[in-house]
């Protein structure tokens, strides 16, 4: 094993470290370096261990429209984006669906945003239109398209992908067309994740 020998500084200390009170465990302190550069020392517990700090995105939940069943369109011009939202996952979830339907027929999910003086769409995308329980999903977040993730069993859900953060209010709007007798029609629910950073 080779012997090696820490540089002496200047004053002659081999090391500018710390010696515990017995002078047992000498050592050097551990440094970080901060956002602008500087060395400040890391702080551990009294095992040890260094303490860590979690950063990065916040996923926080929202019910835009309770779980029941519907059989006409449904819109909401005024949802108000949470501070801090750089995007938002919108999923459609469908339970179930009875009633009659064309080839042309069934439920959509439309998410778009828009300005905070008018109540329409200025951007938009939908899904398909679809009459089987399959989910509808739309990512609302910026720099994200399909170059990045491919859609598990892509018969089995339909995903769309818009690359553009949200801004301070979106409109979301289930299309629904059909023939439907009493109590028929779409078991489904809308559920928003808000992407924060």
């Amino acid at each position: 094993m080779a012997d090696y020998r820490l540089p002496m500084d200047a004053d002659g200390v081999k090391y500018h470290g710390v010696v515990d009170r017995d002078g047992e465990n000498p050592g050097q302190v551990l440094y970080g370096v901060d956002e602008n550069g500087d060395y400040r020392p890391v702080n551990v517990d009294k095992d040890g261990n260094v303490l860590t700090k979690v950063t990065g995105s916040v996923v926080e939940k929202e019910i835009i429209l309770e779980r029941k069943i519907r059989n006409e369109r449904v819109s909401k011009n005024d949802i108000k984006v949470p501070d801090n939202a750089l995007g938002c996952i919108f999923y459609l979830v469908i339970h179930g669906s009875t009633g009659m339907f064309e080839s042309d027929q069934g439920i959509s999910l439309s998410v778009g945003n828009r300005s905070v003086v008018d109540t329409h769409y200025i951007l938009y995308t939908e899904t398909e239109v679809l009459t089987d329980p399959r989910p509808h999903v739309i990512y609302w977040l910026p720099s994200i398209s399909l170059k990045d993730a491919k859609v598990w069993l892509p018969e089995t859900r339909d995903v769309k992908f818009v690359s553009l953060p949200v801004s301070r209010k979106m409109v979301v709007e289930i299309k629904i067309s059909g023939s439907f007798g009493q109590d028929e029609g779409f078991d489904c629910e809308l559920i928003a994740e808000w992407v924060k950073g």
